[in-house]
């Protein structure tokens, strides 16, 4: 029986956990069933956070393993918090407030803040 980690729900509550766990337990981000969650096939995202959906996507055909489906997720929970700080530009990733979060995000969990 094959088994998928990556399902709309599964990315819910790996949401509801992160937003649990540092730095996003002192940020007021949105609860989980205030942002909709969906997997996608694009080929050409890894993830992305559509503020006009209220969406977080994670692409099925770039996540297969458990840590990079997390790391893409903790991704794009960066630009969702950018976007929720008002930054004008929270898409872009040379955002000052953006590159901060992920060099955090990368140094409270061993990642490397290339692959965020």
């Amino acid at each position: 029986m094959v088994v998928t980690l990556l399902t709309d729900d599964n990315l819910k509550l790996l949401y509801k956990l992160f937003v649990k766990l540092p730095p996003f337990d002192k940020i007021d981000m949105p609860h989980a069933c205030q942002i909709k969650f969906k997997v996608t096939r694009r080929k050409d995202i890894m993830g992305e956070f559509a503020p006009e959906e209220n969406t977080i996507y994670i692409s099925s055909a770039k996540n297969a393993h458990f840590d990079t489906i997390c790391k893409t997720l903790l991704h794009e929970m960066a630009h969702l918090y950018c976007y929720k700080a008002k930054e004008q530009e929270y898409h872009d990733h040379d955002n000052k407030r953006f590159k901060a979060i992920i060099r955090h995000i990368a140094s409270l969990y061993g990642f490397d803040p290339k692959e965020l």
